[in-house]
């Protein structure tokens, strides 16, 4: 079994950290009991999700988890082919530098592994019919 980290990309952390921080300043100025415990409650709720978003190998199984909202299971011989993209739409991932899986013919889930290439070279030890793609 590997497991890999999510990136934590600063292009997506810094704006929510400012937006948040401005908050949680507006909140404690104003004093607002009931706005910085749910401001507080948001922020542990994100970090929650970007500290638990990863991503593991395991026999022929890759499994993809982002805090209680996604668990998701890929059948690693299912898998056509990875691409890099940069994506900003919703995804399992903390990065907007990701990684395209396409399985199953038509599915498709974009992830950000913090090593990309181990993540890869792993992926094609148990498939080595993957196509890796550039851009």
């Amino acid at each position: 079994m590997k497991q890999f980290n999510s990136k934590v990309g600063l292009e997506l952390l810094l704006p929510i950290s400012v937006f948040f921080g401005f908050l949680l300043y507006e909140a404690i100025v104003d004093f607002s009991w009931s706005a910085l415990i749910i401001t507080t409650a948001v922020i542990a709720f994100f970090g929650y999700l970007i500290l638990s978003t990863k991503y593991i190998i395991s026999k022929d199984v890759l499994e993809i988890k982002c805090g209680f909202l996604v668990n998701q299971f890929i059948n690693i011989h299912q898998i056509q082919s990875v691409k890099e993209v940069k994506d900003i739409f919703s995804a399992p991932a903390t990065s907007i530098y990701r990684l395209e899986i396409k399985y199953n013919q038509t599915d498709s889930i974009t992830i950000s592994p913090k090593n990309k290439l181990a993540f890869i070279q792993e992926l094609l030890k148990i498939n080595p019919a993957i196509e890796i793609l550039t851009q």
